[in-house]
């Protein structure tokens, strides 16, 4: 495999792995805002 390559693969699952925490986080924080929400 060329060097740049597996740079870009590297890369690419890094931003993947960004994007599962991001959007976990943010379900997260509004389930957090629903349940404290004022009936």
């Amino acid at each position: 495999m060329i060097e740049s390559d597996a740079k870009a693969i590297e890369e690419g699952r890094e931003i993947q792995q960004n994007a599962l925490s991001n959007s976990a986080y943010h379900s997260l924080n509004s389930m957090h805002h629903f349940l404290n929400a004022d009936p």
